[in-house]
């Protein structure tokens, strides 16, 4: 048990009351609480929020002060910090979140997209297995993908992430991890080097050989330009466990809307992805790869 710094129920008490009352000062008062304790603090969906709770309160720290500024301003009205008003917004909007697939289980044919919008995948052959966080899919190689809709929410033009947990099988083959019929493209290839591509010939790529079969990877495809813009070694990059290995780029970034998105197949069910993935999240903008390095350290159970 805590020191009280007065009188349990004096009106100058703070501090912590075992694990059951909390006192807070406030605005110049002291608010006597009961203490939030989780009913299972290492369930995985208790897990899965304390990562969105870091992530958004890494990127608080991101902010230039002005920005912070401007935050705390907007919650004086509320009465609370810049911070809680930042993080109650975030998590409750998570707006920078196109897609996340845990990739835990399927229900009636489909994987649920737990973003806020609901790019719910329906499930081809590919089926839950034991993986890095959880479960993960297990796809055959020959004609098992997620569908994953044809929501406008999908259609990345500008800045983006593509981010997951593979481990191949083989990797002396094409395989795509994620694709649109127009736009984007991330895959491996014969050659054993990792491509994102618009569909135009315009691409950024690694060299030869950069993963083997059997050992799990993060990988992360990111863009930070937009539409239009020229791809560079700068805005173009391709993260292998958090260290971007991009070597060379081509012409313009130039995808359009889509019809189609697919996890583990081509628009034309070709190139299947042998192996398996693993906690599949697409942004609308570029992560950081600090941001990243945190993202592929993660697991569960812990």
């Amino acid at each position: 048990m805590s020191k009280l710094k007065a009188s349990l129920f004096s009106f100058k008490a703070q501090g912590t009351v075992g694990k059951e009352i909390t006192y807070q000062g406030r605005f110049g008062r002291t608010i006597a609480r009961k203490m939030p304790i989780p009913t299972d603090r290492k369930s995985l969906l208790q897990i899965y929020h304390r990562w969105d709770y870091q992530d958004y309160a890494d990127l608080w720290h991101s902010l230039t002060p002005a920005e912070q500024r401007q935050w705390e301003t907007n919650a004086r009205r509320k009465k609370i910090t810049g911070f809680n008003y930042w993080m109650s917004t975030k998590l409750n909007t998570l707006p920078d979140l196109v897609a996340r697939w845990h990739l835990d289980y399927i229900s009636n044919s489909k994987t649920p997209d737990t973003s806020l919008n609901e790019n719910h995948g329906t499930v081809f052959g590919a089926y839950p297995t034991p993986c890095l966080i959880d479960q993960g899919f297990f796809f055959d190689g020959l004609d098992n993908y997620i569908d994953c809709g044809t929501d406008d929410s999908l259609d990345l033009l500008n800045a983006f992430t593509v981010e997951l947990f593979v481990k191949f099988k083989a990797v002396d083959k094409a395989q795509i991890l994620y694709e649109t019929n127009t736009a984007i493209v991330f895959h491996t290839d014969a050659s054993n080097r990792l491509w994102v591509y618009d569909r135009h010939g315009h691409y950024f790529r690694t060299d030869t050989d950069i993963v083997v079969a059997g050992v799990w990877y993060h990988l992360a495809a990111t863009f930070s330009g937009k539409n239009g813009d020229a791809i560079t070694l700068a805005n173009g990059k391709i993260y292998l466990n958090a260290e971007n290995k991009v070597t060379t780029v081509s012409g313009n970034w130039l995808p359009t809307t889509h019809t189609m998105n697919y996890i583990g197949t081509a628009y034309d069910k070709t190139n299947c992805m042998d192996g398996l993935i693993d906690e599949f999240r697409i942004y609308n903008r570029a992560l950081s790869a600090e941001e990243l390095k945190r993202h592929s350290e993660r697991k569960y159970p812990l």
